[in-house]
């Protein structure tokens, strides 16, 4: 298991796109997921102050009630990324033609009139294939056809597409509040459960 599959993709928050170190420990988050593993490397330190303290709460786990779980994962049927055409890159640019505001106004002696941008189809950024990572799929060129599939595992409801990255032999769980805490191939982590 690859911890780093768990950081961030374009998220506004830029320090979850990046592993953060705290206490001798590389971590990923994308907000709804934490995942650490022990490494004598330190590294940056740029997390928010608030956040390096409630990862430090997190950390001090009870390893006692770790049990073996095994899965099935559900089908999850995959569509071709519309935002990167499948290519998993691709650049936003803000549109020249409105600012980025989506609309354009049209003023002529009379009257002014807002009409949505045909440059962006309204959306107010250009797309280009190619270039950064695809927001939208991570990369992979493919996104889920139902983003909404979910499983319970230990009575915690979670997304497929976390259960997907922790599946497979050597997974112990057990549910605290209601996050699911995992660990699996030295990496030790958290899901936040959906609500029903």
């Amino acid at each position: 298991m690859n911890v780093l599959d768990f950081c961030g993709v374009g998220d506004i928050r830029t320090y979850l796109n990046e592993p953060f170190y705290i206490d001798g420990n590389i971590c990923c988050s994308n907000g709804h997921i934490l995942a650490w593993r022990h490494q004598n490397e330190i590294g940056t330190d740029d997390a928010p102050s608030e956040m390096k303290q409630r990862v430090r709460e997190m950390m001090n786990i009870d390893h006692s009630k770790f049990k073996p779980v095994s899965f099935d994962l559900p089908v999850i049927e995959m569509r071709k990324c519309r935002v990167c055409e499948g290519t998993g890159k691709c650049t936003r640019s803000i549109c020249e033609e409105c600012d980025g505001d989506g609309e354009v106004e049209l003023c002529n002696d009379y009257n002014c009139y807002c009409d949505e941008c045909k440059s962006c189809d309204g959306d107010g950024q250009i797309i280009s294939i190619g270039g950064d990572l695809c927001e939208e799929c991570n990369g992979s060129g493919e996104v889920q056809k139902d983003k909404h599939i979910r499983l319970k595992l230990c009575d915690v409801i979670i997304q497929a597409k976390y259960a997907k990255l922790i599946h497979g032999d050597g997974l112990e769980c057990f549910k605290h509040d209601e996050m699911l805490i995992f660990k699996k191939d030295g990496v030790t982590g958290i899901i936040v459960g959906c609500r029903e």
